[in-house]
């Protein structure tokens, strides 16, 4: 595993959190635009306002960027700024459903996770809600698992159900209703069946010609991980540990180049990598498994190195200088890295 030759700090971590914030985030409309010219791109014109600012899942993974700034300081403007994002979001989503129940899953996640950092109820009343709406296209087809869509039924994916194992995790713990974690188990145990084999993670069965997709995403093992870390920790079965254990050696050692977490795009893709980082961070953290962190800080000098100097953004490519202008998702994940390490 690759040592870091010089540490990011928390100074640094400030300073990338203030250049994203300053650029992405309009405090008037309680939301994050999607590129850093604040202007509409018809490459991805979705989101309010014709795709001014960011669409439905974009949004939920920078709401997780401000809730990474958080945690690392306790500070006082993060903690309201968790708030403002959650409300601009309902402001333009008040019923928070979409056709995409990875979408919804996303928003269920971090409600949980804003639950249990502010002790706010309604980010845990909210958390359940939209898990149980999402729960409710789950069935027996390929085994179990939730459909991706709710108007097709087109695929079962990693992306749905790993989050949704993770949130009922967290609801369980929050609430004692073994229900939770009967469905969190369930979950996981499909994705497990279904979707993992001896190390990789695999995308997803398409439907109706049951095709198992084996495309690695960073965010694939990073979701099956959480998912396995968060019932260890609720339940303590041993097995948990050795799954999430197993697919963080296969991610670091496949996925990795140089030591560095590749490239994946812009788009969608940009937004992958610090779900990952994330709940590698928790296995180190929460479990004792220290060895990941020597790889999280390694991430962080390089995305930070590899800045813009204009404006301290981060891009796509932790590898490779920052290119103009920045998707907002790609910019957080930048902003992420060095919440998560720095």
């Amino acid at each position: 595993m690759t040592e870091p030759s010089t540490r990011t700090t928390s100074a640094d971590a400030d300073t990338a959190m203030a250049a994203f914030l300053d650029r992405f985030w309009d405090p008037a409309k309680k939301y994050f635009y999607t590129y850093s010219d604040r202007q509409i791109h018809p490459e991805h014109a979705v989101g309010p306002e014709d795709g001014l600012y960011t669409d439905f899942w974009w949004e939920a993974q920078l709401w997780d960027v401000v809730m990474d700034a958080y945690e690392r300081t306790r500070g006082s403007a993060y903690r309201k700024l968790i708030d403002d994002v959650y409300d601009g979001f309902a402001a333009c989503y008040p019923t928070f459903l979409n056709d995409y129940n990875d979408d919804m899953g996303w928003w269920a996640q971090g409600s949980a996770r804003a639950y249990e950092l502010t002790g706010s109820q309604h980010y845990l009343d909210r958390a359940r809600t939209v898990l149980d709406s999402v729960l409710a296209y789950c069935d027996d087809t390929y085994g179990g698992g939730i459909w991706w869509r709710r108007s097709v039924q087109d695929q079962k994916n990693v992306a749905t159900n790993a989050p949704a194992a993770i949130t009922a995790t967290k609801v369980y713990v929050a609430t004692g209703d073994v229900r939770y974690l009967d469905q969190a188990q369930a979950l996981y145990s499909w994705v497990k069946t279904a979707l993992q084999s001896a190390g990789p993670v695999y995308d997803r069965i398409e439907s109706p010609s049951g095709t198992l997709v084996k495309t690695d995403y960073t965010y694939n093992p990073g979701n099956y991980l959480g998912a396995a870390s968060a019932l260890y920790k609720a339940t303590g079965d041993s097995t948990y540990l050795s799954d999430a254990i197993g697919a963080a050696d296969w991610a670091v050692a496949n996925l990795a180049k140089g030591g560095t977490l590749p490239f994946e795009g812009t788009g969608d893709g940009g937004g992958f990598k610090p779900i990952l980082v994330r709940h590698l961070d928790r296995l180190a953290r929460d479990h004792g498994q220290v060895q990941y962190l020597g790889f999280l800080q390694h991430n962080a000098e390089q995305a930070w190195n590899h800045r813009r100097t204009s404006d301290d953004l981060i891009g796509p490519d932790w590898s490779v200088p920052a290119p103009g202008p920045l998707q907002s998702l790609s910019a957080g994940a930048g902003a992420s890295i060095l919440q998560i390490a720095g």
